[in-house]
């Protein structure tokens, strides 16, 4: 059962059970789908690499960094007069108060049955989500990324207003989807830079917050399919705005996700959406969304396998915590470097979320285009209670906390144990072409469609294969992870 500490030094703690789902008649509906193909390699440090799906042939030098200067960017649809039976919401931005004296907050929650990001979503809501998003990829990066952010329009309740109502841009028509995003996007950086004060020459990155929920977490009760999808978008052309700049991707994002009496945070989904914009690939299969490293890996399910309860009458909270990207992704961005080693070799590997200058990631070869990448994963590296730190003036949450109100970075602690996960890495599939488009599968972001052949694969401890396979079950347990007392 959950419990909320007194409000101290502007922050709540909450302490909470986890638990994991094995229900797979949802597969919790969150298809982080790429939206278009990727046209080229993003990674933020231009590191040397044979080819664009490589792992560089050295990782970040130690003691570099580099801030990240993000655009964060709040839209409003055309308010719904009529409302849309198709559309979350109205079209605009929820600013209510619901939390705003104890009477109100005990209505809200009876009537929600939880609190997950809740009104009103202004500056102060976004301010506090841009900070959980850069602890999370401060900490993963080992201290190399940091992000820097402005928030528009700069009026704490001030949202920017785009010309049509949520249906035009959201397609309930599939092969529609991309161009009322397409849309979205163009419609959304025109209104932004029609703000004197906008300049877009300052940001390396764009997030795009927009009203209303997603579709990937619509559950059907009842089915809103004129949501926009949640994503990164890497248009096929580009936006010209004022200082003579081209503006062509931003991550997508609504100003919260919880729906059907489903309770989800922003958290997971914003740190993997992010993870696109510093280069790194959807890791699940993108032809028909099926998992295919689970819950071990941010760029696969994000975690969304696991929930936390709170005690919220609502039930179990999801995408409150975003796990530890996989050791291919760290490595793919320099955030780790990677020692080579052989047969023979007796091997030191740190956990991934520990502060230590240790190896946290070997390979071992086995041909010119494929290898092994080992990493140590441990669900708890600090004794004592866990808590979830939560932003007393937001309800936002924060991460990870001792009871001292510190983050701790224990993102991994929904994994399902610990132990040693081995991956098989085949970049010979990254070059083929799957559709038959002429672009490879690394920039078409197709990675995982094969099944008998999947660039990344985690080698099952137990023998028996889940992930890829013909049937599903879950999101990974225990027996995945190589230990001494099993596998």
């Amino acid at each position: 059962m959950a419990t909320a500490s007194p409000a101290v030094a502007g922050d709540r703690l909450l302490t909470g059970q986890i638990s994991r789902t094995s229900d797979t008649t949802h597969n919790n509906i969150v298809h982080q789908r790429g939206l278009v193909p990727m046209t080229q390699a993003r990674p933020v440090w231009n590191l040397p690499r044979p080819k664009a799906w490589s792992l560089p042939t050295t990782a970040i030098a130690p003691n570099v960094d580099t801030v990240i200067h993000v655009l964060v960017l709040r839209f409003n649809f055309q308010y719904e007069t009529v409302d849309d039976s198709n559309t979350t919401g109205r079209g605009v931005m929820d600013l209510s108060t619901p939390l705003a004296d104890s009477a109100d907050s005990a209505r809200y929650y009876d009537s929600v049955g939880f609190i997950v990001d809740p009104p009103p979503h202004n500056a102060a809501y976004f301010n506090a989500q841009m900070k959980a998003l850069n602890f999370y990829w401060n900490r993963v990066s080992e201290g190399h990324d940091s992000l820097a952010w402005d928030i528009y329009p700069r009026a704490g309740d001030s949202v920017y207003q785009l010309p049509h109502e949520m249906a035009y841009y959201g397609k309930c028509e599939v092969d529609s989807v991309v161009y009322g995003l397409e849309r979205y996007f163009v419609d959304g950086i025109h209104a932004a830079d029609a703000d004197p004060s906008v300049d877009f020459s300052k940001y390396n990155a764009i997030i795009m917050f927009h009203a209303g929920a997603d579709r990937q977490n619509d559950l059907g009760f009842p089915p809103t399919c004129s949501d926009l999808f949640t994503g990164f978008i890497n248009f096929r052309d580009s936006v010209a705005v004022k200082g003579g700049k081209y503006i062509h991707e931003a991550v997508m994002m609504p100003e919260a996700i919880s729906q059907d009496n489903r309770a989800t945070a922003l958290n997971a989904v914003m740190a993997h959406e992010f993870g696109h914009q510093l280069g790194l690939v959807d890791l699940y299969n993108t032809s028909n969304f099926m998992t295919e490293l689970g819950d071990f890996s941010l760029m696969d399910d994000n975690g969304f396998g696991t929930g936390i309860d709170f005690g919220f009458k609502g039930g179990k909270v999801f995408g409150a915590v975003p796990v530890y990207p996989d050791a291919w992704s760290r490595a793919y961005l320099g955030y780790v470097p990677v020692g080579d080693f052989r047969k023979g070799t007796d091997l030191r590997i740190v956990a991934a979320e520990a502060i230590s200058s240790g190896m946290k990631i070997a390979r071992v070869p086995i041909s010119e285009n494929s290898f092994y990448l080992l990493e140590n994963r441990n669900d708890r590296l600090t004794t004592g209670v866990l808590h979830m730190l939560v932003d007393f003036a937001t309800g936002v949450f924060m991460g990870p906390a001792d009871a001292n109100r510190n983050l701790t970075g224990e993102y991994d602690f929904l994994l399902p144990g610990s132990g040693m996960l081995i991956y098989l890495v085949d970049e010979y599939v990254a070059g083929l072409d799957y559709d038959g488009n002429g672009v490879d599968n690394f920039k078409d972001n197709q990675l995982q469609w094969d099944p008998r052949r999947r660039f990344l694969s985690l080698v099952e401890g137990s023998g028996i294969v889940y992930f890829g396979g013909d049937y599903h079950a879950g999101y990974g347990s225990a027996d995945d992870m190589y230990r001494d007392d099993r596998n």
